[in-house]
């Protein structure tokens, strides 16, 4: 078996710190689509291996996505119930290093705004055009930042 389950699971409790998978919750999905059989094997497959075994015995939990709104509502509300979990000095400065890059980024785009309507009043539309391509991607930057950013907060719920 690959070692990167293992891996993963001593990278998560390093980032988020060691109480963490006790608000973990290993969700399975696709319970409308699966054969029942097929999909109990594959879920036993997963609690009991490597690949959740060893988060599910520091206290993780499982459950079953079943595609509707009220299976969400029902592992949201499991979430919630859950006490945060306050971030390790990794998961800081994790955090702390996707904020500046979302500020950065922020940044970029907002000057790529005004070279934009330099060019504009200068008639420069094939620079205007270039200076839009180069402000699109800064703000793809942007949102990826601040995704990264949501996530890496390492408050386990």
């Amino acid at each position: 078996m690959d070692s990167s389950p293992i891996k993963y699971v001593k990278m998560f409790k390093r980032l988020c710190g060691p109480d963490a998978p006790k608000n973990v919750l290993l969700t399975t999905t696709q319970w409308s689509s699966a054969n029942p059989a097929q999909g109990e094997s594959r879920e036993r497959e997963l609690r009991d291996g490597s690949f959740w075994g060893g988060l599910i015995a520091e206290g993780a939990s499982v459950a079953r996505f079943m595609g509707t709104r009220e299976s969400g509502l029902e592992l949201i509300d499991w979430c919630m119930r859950n006490e945060p979990i306050a971030q390790t000095n990794v998961g800081k400065s994790i955090n702390e290093e996707f904020v500046s890059l979302r500020q950065k980024s922020q940044k970029e785009a907002e000057h790529f705004e005004t070279e934009i309507r330099k060019a504009i009043a200068e008639g420069d539309y094939g620079l205007m055009i270039t200076l839009q391509q180069e402000q699109t991607n800064a703000q793809k930057r942007l949102m990826q930042a601040a995704y990264l950013e949501g996530r890496s907060s390492c408050h386990v719920q």
